[in-house]
């Protein structure tokens, strides 16, 4: 958590995927705190729990969309479509 923040702190990316539990401080805590220091950056918040409640706070704290591992490259693109309003995502790997 603490680490994540630090390189968001430094890249001020558009888009972050956040996991919800990590080490040092959970994903909510993250979240609030990206949000707070730069609201612009999207966020899209990855977990394995299945938890409405967890969906909700995610939401209420500026989450941008949500998605239930396990995923695929295709759940990765559709959010990041939806965050970022673009119609497609360019592969440069």
């Amino acid at each position: 958590g603490d680490s994540g923040l630090r390189v968001v702190q430094v890249t001020l990316p558009d888009v972050v995927f956040l996991d919800l539990v990590m080490p040092e401080r959970n994903g909510l805590q993250v979240l609030r705190k990206i949000k707070q220091d730069h609201p612009e950056i999207k966020v899209i918040v990855c977990s394995s729990m299945d938890d409405q409640e967890v969906k909700t706070k995610a939401e209420a704290l500026g989450a941008s969309a949500f998605i239930q591992k396990p995923f695929e490259k295709q759940h990765i693109e559709e959010a990041i479509r939806k965050v970022t309003g673009e119609k497609g995502i360019q592969n440069h790997a």
